[in-house]
């Protein structure tokens, strides 16, 4: 059992790191978990880490978001959380974490191969049409939006899908991080009743949850203080190359 507290502990600290200053860290906590528990287990005590994370994250980002973007955002999540916790009752553990590692490394690559030929100026001095803009737009936010409820209640994965549409639309780190604590926050509320009722939760984590919370605390204050000095494109390739290793640690 201290085995598994300390692992619970360390991944707690991977949670606070994902939501305060590097989306992604906690993928990697989810397979330290998934070595002692269930993976089923893993995600529900993961779920319920990320929205003490939510929580510390909001308070630390508290004048940075974007209240515009979470409100067209978040109501493309509902249908993908729905398809998500059907997706639960029929597929077990092995399948589960292929699905989601092949659909995050395809959503990957494609965000990374659009951001290239943005870079390389192939559009430069061709004017789109407003409406055309608008309709895109739109597509995007439901594919993103869509992806993002379903990985989350699936494996607690939203992060990639939410973080190639912040790092899409060109956000500041502070914003970036600011806007995806209340985002996560609100799905991973939404995500907790589907979680009980799967079982995925249960109150033997209690204490072991209760001592990590300075730790987690401790890991936000550092990575505010951090996200105020690190350079933008150094966050966006971390937040890409997390993103990839997310993917292939579901994949193995």
């Amino acid at each position: 059992m201290n085995w598994l507290w300390a692992a619970i502990v360390v991944v707690a600290i991977l949670v606070a790191l994902d939501k305060a200053l590097v989306p992604g860290a906690a993928m990697l906590g989810v397979g330290v978990l998934a070595q002692f528990i269930p993976a089923r287990e893993a995600t529900g005590v993961t779920l319920a880490m990320c929205i003490l994370g939510d929580w510390m994250t909001i308070w630390a980002y508290r004048h940075d978001v974007d209240w515009r973007t979470l409100g067209r955002l978040l109501p493309n999540v509902a249908g993908g959380v729905v398809l998500g916790a059907g997706f639960l009752f029929i597929a077990d553990d092995g399948t589960t974490r292929r699905v989601i590692g092949a659909i995050i490394l395809v959503f990957v690559s494609w965000n990374v191969i659009a951001m290239l030929r943005r870079r390389g100026g192939s559009g430069a001095g061709t004017e789109v049409p407003t409406a055309q803009m608008t309709r895109g737009a739109r597509w995007k936010r439901s594919l993103y939006g869509g992806l993002a409820g379903f990985t989350t209640m699936v494996a607690n994965a939203g992060g990639p899908a939410t973080s190639m549409y912040f790092m899409s639309e060109g956000f500041p780190v502070r914003l970036f991080l600011g806007t995806g604590a209340w985002f996560y926050l609100v799905i991973n509320l939404v995500k907790l009743p589907f979680a009980i009722g799967l079982g995925m939760l249960s109150t033997r984590f209690l204490v072991p949850l209760i001592i990590a919370v300075p730790f987690m605390i401790a890991t936000v204050a550092v990575g505010r203080w951090v996200s105020g000095r690190i350079d933008k494109s150094v966050f966006n390739v971390l937040v890409v190359v997390l993103t990839l290793v997310t993917g292939v640690t579901l994949l193995v």
